[in-house]
């Protein structure tokens, strides 16, 4: 049998060379087929669909240039093994090359190009798909990724309509769109800032005097820069409640200005007061597509405005040309013009939009996202205005910052980790997110239990759009959409709150029963609301929906013989104490001048607790269990899911029952096994362990002390300690102080010990150390302290009415339970059964028992 050789295959019809491992590759002919490049970004679409308009546009290598191929929302498009798997059964290789191709390389073009032609000669023939963080192409760095591309590609920016159909944009039509829409911007900006010179302030001022707005516009350009690089992590945690205004400079030469104390505590009240005569809060009715394909209709329960003169805006997502997903804007009115004009100069910025963000109470959130629309510009700049609660306003990098940051002990270490930084909303501040604060970084309000009180967010923003429908034109339109307005009349319990009127879509499907209606609207409405009032728009709207009249009748709401287009529904039951008539008086705290510090952090603590209203005591019970032991490290697992991070449970989750009340530094969490009537844990909101304690922290601990002495003022008429538990401290714990009352019943007799009982019962500088006596031990550098305990086999007595029980903690226990000593005097009882139990002590230790009383306690 004879081998075949070379010249053999040769000489056969149509053969062809045969390629090895080794072999260099062949050039092409001139006028061979162009490579295929496709863009494509993440989007609530299911995998399998994913995989589906790959194979069928006949992609080989997809190519990732996410600079972290693991953040957003789509976790199943997260970089890992499943996803290479699931491309690899479609034919598809997947690359990672966010390190060499991502956001962070984009400065240096030439080694881009240089890049990109080594990803093209290694890449296997076929398509090609560079798939990016962003829907939309242009607000993608792939869009000017694709600009470096060698000639000879033909690139397809991929977009999808819905969760089947995908829509394909040229490179050369997606880069001219985004052009034109970046001229537009500017060109209308331009014309805005002339028109401002022409016509003076005077006109805009609207009763400002001129030294004012003067004032605040030389404030706004001599702003003291505080460098998040120079910055310890405790002195910035520190100037943020300062009382000061800063210009902040964030990595990647980001700016944000902070005004704490923008408005006065009189101009926020008149602002609230205002806004809520003034405006109206729209809920729209969102319709989303599930991964699956299946449409969820949900109301959305943050209420939303705006107000502009020219421009009106989407619905749902601000560059929708659907006329039935337009919301009216509002026209300008004199207080809002001298409002704008007051922001602009504090921003250094033209605005021509208000955008209002109604937040019922702590659980209304809104996710991470950046404001990229091409309405706003290539580099927005938003100033946010806040009234009301006081809310968290988180920040993180959209990619990891490699760098060096001074630490608090003055030296200087390496941080290689996603940035997360966070901003005290206070009643009247103002921030404002200034250049490429929208390109390099996320933003969002994470939830916070235990906030009752509402929250108004005023955004200021220039928007300018080419081509969207002006309010003139729109009007037309807004009679037909289906639309209710509802009137809440707060109950009597509420009474100090002011009615506000909301307006929310009415039910596509006509048969929804008014039940029904009222369930979707049980989240979204404050509670104790005693009725609410439900009229018509304007239009006859009512009167042509004949299913929905029916259902008000067979209920006896709505009378078929009249014509009155108003209906009086109850929406919620009347509250249980109210129904018993012990109204709950929401009383502020009241503080003696001796008791708190008059520096800005502290007044501004006391300020936000008594806007937040703490509510009543109500510990979970049932299947929510959380021990309470140092070694679990419980309390580091709720402030890492309070910090909005991984915040994910908006108040229906395990650990956010946990949580009694917290403010914008400090956070008050129930214990799972209390050891009296009323017993708190009370943490701050960072990361901080005892062993990390030092004289910069002394400060903070302050707070938290004062924070612990206003909750009491809400709790009841108990008298309370706070301090921190000496004995046997966790070293590496997160920082915690108990806050309990001295009745000391527990719900369960087995959960208060002996040594419980003794710690907590023998004094401010024995078992529990105050807060305030720490702070000044870490002032002057003393990092330990004797702190004389009695030990297990001390006489036990009544901390209030000094009664002996020996060593009997059960009939201890029984007798807190039935003690009607005062309270308020607990520390004489203690006092005077202090001299007792010493005489009874020495009796044991004469028979022989041994008592020893001195411990050596180590804080540090």
């Amino acid at each position: 049998m004879c081998t075949p050789t070379g010249d053999f295959f040769a000489s056969l019809p149509d053969a062809k060379p045969r390629a090895t491992r080794w072999s260099r590759k062949e050039e092409k002919p001139e006028g061979r087929e162009v490579r295929k490049v496709y863009t494509l970004g993440t989007w609530r679409v299911s995998r399998e669909v994913y995989l589906w308009q790959l194979s069928s546009l006949d992609v080989k290598l997809l190519v990732d240039v996410r600079g972290n191929p693991k953040a957003g929302r789509e976790e199943q498009l997260f970089k890992g093994k499943d996803f290479t798997k699931a491309l690899l059964s479609i034919g598809v290789r997947y690359e990672w090359w966010g390190d060499r191709l991502g956001e962070e390389q984009m400065e240096d073009v030439e080694e881009l190009r240089c890049r990109i032609k080594g990803l093209l000669a290694s890449a296997c023939p076929g398509a090609i798909c560079i798939f990016g963080h962003m829907h939309e192409p242009h607000k993608c760095h792939r869009l000017q990724l694709c600009d470096l591309f060698p000639p000879g590609h033909a690139i397809q920016h991929l977009m999808w309509q819905d969760h089947r159909q995908i829509k394909m944009l040229s490179h050369v039509d997606a880069s001219n769109l985004y052009s034109r829409w970046v001229t537009y911007f500017n060109d209308s900006m331009a014309r805005e800032k002339q028109k401002r010179c022409e016509r003076g302030s005077a006109r805009w001022r609207c009763g400002r005097s001129k030294q004012i707005e003067e004032v605040l516009q030389r404030e706004a350009k001599a702003l003291p820069v505080l460098s998040w690089e120079s910055t310890s992590p405790s002195d910035w945690e520190e100037k943020l409640r300062d009382g000061k205004a800063y210009r902040l400079k964030l990595p990647w030469d980001t700016e944000l200005l902070w005004y704490p104390h923008f408005m006065s505590e009189t101009e926020a009240d008149e602002l609230e007061e205002t806004i809520g005569e003034k405006i109206t809060m729209y809920h729209p009715t969102y319709f989303f597509q599930t991964p699956s394909g299946v449409t969820q209709e949900t109301v959305n329960r943050k209420g939303q405005a705006r107000i502009c003169d020219d421009f009106n805006f989407g619905i749902q997502y601000d560059n929708s040309r659907d006329k039935s997903q337009l919301y009216v804007s509002e026209k300008m009115d004199s207080w809002s013009r001298a409002l704008m004009h007051r922001v602009e100069h504090a921003s250094e910025s033209v605005f021509n939009a208000i955008w209002f963000n109604h937040y019922r109470d702590g659980t209304v959130t809104i996710h991470w996202h950046s404001d990229g629309n091409e309405g706003l510009g290539p580099d927005p700049i938003i100033a946010s205005l806040s009234l009301g609660a006081t809310r968290d306003f988180a920040f993180k990098s959209k990619r990891e910052w490699r760098g060096l940051r001074k630490a608090n002990d003055g030296s200087m270490f390496h941080s290689n980790n996603i940035i997360h930084i966070t901003l005290p909303l206070f009643h009247g501040s103002l921030c404002v997110m200034g250049k490429n604060s929208q390109r390099h970084w996320l933003h969002a309000v994470p939830a916070m239990e235990g906030i009752h009180r509402e929250r108004t967010n005023l955004t200021f923003r220039f928007w300018a759009l080419e081509g969207f429908e002006t309010i003139d034109a729109a009007e037309a339109q807004a009679d037909t959409q289906r639309q209710f307005r509802l009137r809440l009349t707060p109950s009597q319990r509420l009474a100090q709150r002011r009615a506000r009127p909301v307006i929310l879509d009415a039910p596509r499907d006509a048969k929804t029963t008014v039940e029904e209606m009222l369930r979707r609207l049980e989240n979204l409405l404050p509670p104790g609301l005693g009725e609410v009032v439900l009229a018509q728009t304007e239009g006859d709207i009512l009167q042509n929906d004949q299913p929905l009249l029916d259902e008000l009748e067979r209920l006896g709401l709505w009378p078929a013989t009249s014509a009155m287009p108003i209906i009086n529904l109850q929406l919620l039951p009347v509250a249980d104490e109210e129904k018993s008539g012990e109204c709950r008086e929401e009383v502020s705290p009241v503080l003696t001048q001796h008791s708190i510090e008059a520096d800005s952090a502290g007044l501004q603590l006391v300020r936000e607790v008594q806007l937040s209203c703490p509510g009543a005591y109500a510990p979970p019970h049932g299947d929510v269990e959380v021990q309470a032991n140092g070694a679990s490290h419980w309390i580091q697992e709720v402030i890492q899911n309070l910090s909005g991070i991984q915040r994910k449970s908006k108040g229906k989750g395990r650990i956010s029952q946990m949580v009694y009340h917290q403010c914008s530094e400090f956070c008050a969490l129930y214990l799972a096994r209390p050891k009296s009537s009323v017993h708190l844990v009370i943490t701050p909101k960072r990361p901080l362990r005892f062993c990390d304690l030092g004289r910069c922290e002394a400060p903070l601990l302050r707070r938290l002390g004062l924070y612990g002495r206003l909750l009491t003022e809400f709790l009841g008429k108990h008298a309370f300690k706070v301090g921190v538990q000496t004995r046997k401290l966790p070293r590496d714990s997160q920082v915690f102080a108990h806050v309990l009352s001295m009745d000391l019943v527990a719900p369960d007799l087995n959960d208060l010990t002996r040594r419980h009982f003794l710690e907590f019962t023998t004094g401010a500088a024995h078992g529990l150390i105050a807060l305030e006596d720490l702070a000044r031990d870490l002032d002057t550098g003393d990092v330990h302290r004797r702190a004389a305990l009695p030990s297990e086999e001390a006489c036990l007595h009544c901390h209030r009415c000094g009664q002996l029980f020996g060593d009997s903690m059960r009939q201890l226990l029984l007798h807190l339970r039935r003690c009607d000593a005062p309270e308020a005097g607990y520390a004489e009882a203690g006092a005077r059964a202090a001299s007792a139990g010493g005489l009874a002590v020495e009796l044991l230790e004469e028979m022989g028992f041994c008592c020893g009383r001195e411990v050596r306690i180590e804080l540090t």
